[in-house]
Order: C-alpha cells, then structure tokens, then sequence
C-alpha cells in the first residue's frame, strides 16, 4: 500500500511541476498569461501547496506555520496570499484530480460484487459565495443564501 500511495504522490508531482516550470501549460489554468510568471514567494507551485494544506486555522498562523517549515523566516502577508490566489483557476485542482483518480485505480484493486464496483453514496449541502455570476445561475431565494447539494460517492478499494 505505501509503495502504492508512493507511486501515485510522484505522479501528482510530476503533473505540479511539469505546469509550473511550462508557460504554455500553465496559462491553461491562470486567469491571466502574466500570472505566476516571475519568480516570487508565493509561486504557482507554492499557492497550490498552500491551499491543499487544508488551512484549519487563522490563515495568517496558517501562512507563518507553512512558511516557517519551507522557507525559514520568510512569509507572505494574508492579502498578497489572497491576490495570488484569485489567479489560480479551480480547472488546475479538478485536472489535478484526474491525475489522481486515475493513478489511484491504476494502484489499487477495488472490490467488485457480481462484476460491479461496490460504491457508497451520501449527500450534503454547501453554502455557495454570494456573487452575481451564483444568483444568475442558480437563482435567489429571497430569505435564504444560495445552496447547491453535494454527492460523496466512496468506492470500496481491498487494500492489501
């Protein structure tokens, strides 16, 4: 199983720094061609990295925590943070995600019932950002914020 997740972090790496390092593949997944294109502290590669880290905290301990274990005593301020991360178009995380899925069930065996993969289903809800482009697509509701339902679905994997 390590040797598996081993596989698959690498390939995720590979896909990291084959946008970072090329212009052409970058600019597929910025807002502008311009963007990330100097060499700064908060690169592409450093944004990405910061917002899978899972910020559980105040984002400012967050950026000191983070910065403190790859760079020594350099850190960003929250609003340079947050001008950075209005470049990065959320096509890169789903494409890093297709990396992912695929590397994963090229790794793993999952479990199959009568031929079929065993699944498991569940929903939530999520508050969607209150932004023009939201309300035209999905409507306003007069007394309540816009939400939009969410599918989990889990595939059984044997892990061995």
């Amino acid at each position: 199983m390590a040797e598996s997740n081993v596989k698959i972090i690498i390939e995720l790496k590979k896909f990291l720094e084959a946008i970072s390092e090329d212009f052409s593949k970058r600019e597929k997944y910025v807002v502008s061609f311009q963007d990330f294109s100097r060499k700064r502290l908060l690169s592409f590669q450093t944004m990405v990295l910061l917002l899978i880290n899972a910020i559980k905290r105040s984002l400012n301990i967050e950026l000191m925590s983070f910065f403190e274990s790859f760079s020594g005593n350099t850190i960003c301020t929250k609003q340079a943070f947050s001008k950075q991360r209005r470049k990065l178009k959320s096509l890169f995380f789903h494409d890093w995600n297709q990396v992912l899925t695929s590397n994963f069930y090229t790794h793993y065996q999952y479990v199959r019932w009568n031929g079929f993969k065993l699944l498991a289903v569940d929903g939530s809800s999520v508050l969607l950002p209150n932004t023009e482009e939201v309300r035209s697509t999905y409507g306003v509701r007069l007394t309540k914020p816009v939400m939009a339902l969410l599918l989990l679905v889990f595939v059984y994997f044997m892990m061995c």
